[in-house]
């Protein structure tokens, strides 16, 4: 009888800590400090990001992907606050959702060149902020992380993010990038980087406001990938739009379900080519 009931809490046990190492995937609220790029295009200010950070099951350590958003913004958008983040937790991938536009207190609207390239700045901030904070996680593996952004937020790569790689020494660098519907203005007036880490620019055939200049610059750089989805809008992996519409920077908006999943194959072909399994 005692034999059995040793069994019996063996076996508990073992159960708790199943449970314990292989729990559901969640989100939680999380804070961390933007990143200094030590960069004299634009000032520095420390600001306090809020972010969402989604846990896949196992206990690591993980590859990660930070996700930044569209001109939307964080909140109100299910396709950057559950459907990227839940796709990648299947995929064995940590996913950090960045909120610079509520912890900036900026809002989407048409704006002055130069004001916008500070907001986009502060996004690239607020993504090293996040590298920095996912290679301090004992769940996290530092040299397998990854960046990935939604037009505004992929703009924030093009123009700056794949500029101030690789960073100071002992400062972790991103693995990856990819960018998805944003413009490639900058690599196309500046040049492509020197050195560049890899990137995966995902370009929609009617998005004609943001494609033109990645597909020129496709054209003079080839170790750019491009992913070219063919009668498809802007935003069209933002599956609460139903209909076209436009955005506030007048690009039209429409969901595809076809090219949505052609993103997210893409994507992990990508991340596990440059991330690993």
């Amino acid at each position: 009888m005692i034999y059995q009931k040793r069994i019996a809490s063996i076996g508990l046990a073992a159960m708790i800590l199943a449970t314990t190492q292989f729990a559901s995937a969640y989100s939680e609220s999380v804070n961390f400090v933007n990143a200094n790029l030590y960069l004299r295009v634009f000032a520095y200010e420390r600001k306090d990001i809020e972010a969402l950070l989604f846990r896949p099951e196992g206990i690591g350590p993980f590859a990660a992907v930070i996700l930044l958003h569209t001109c939307g913004g964080q909140r109100r958008m299910p396709h950057i606050t559950h459907d990227w983040p839940n796709y990648l937790n299947k995929l064995g991938y940590v996913a950090l959702v960045v909120n610079s536009y509520d912890s900036h207190n900026m809002r989407c609207r048409k704006m002055p060149v130069n004001e916008l390239r500070a907001k986009l700045f502060n996004q690239s901030q607020d993504a090293f902020g996040g590298l920095d904070y996912l290679a301090g996680l004992d769940f996290v593996d530092r040299d397998r992380i990854a960046v990935m952004g939604f037009s505004t937020g992929a703009i924030s790569i093009n123009l700056s993010v794949m500029y101030v790689n690789p960073r100071r020494w002992g400062r972790p660098k991103f693995k990856a990038a990819l960018a998805a519907y944003g413009h490639c203005r900058r690599m196309l007036n500046r040049g492509y980087p020197g050195n560049a880490m890899p990137l995966l620019q995902i370009i929609a055939e009617h998005d004609t406001g943001m494609n033109a200049s990645c597909l020129a610059v496709a054209k003079k750089n080839t170790s750019m990938q491009v992913l070219f989805l063919k009668n498809t809008y802007h935003g069209f992996d933002q599956s609460h739009i139903q209909g076209k519409r436009d955005d506030p920077h007048g690009n039209i908006i429409e969901y595809s379900s076809e090219a949505t999943e052609k993103t997210q194959n893409a994507t992990k072909v990508f991340l596990t080519k440059h991330l690993g399994k």
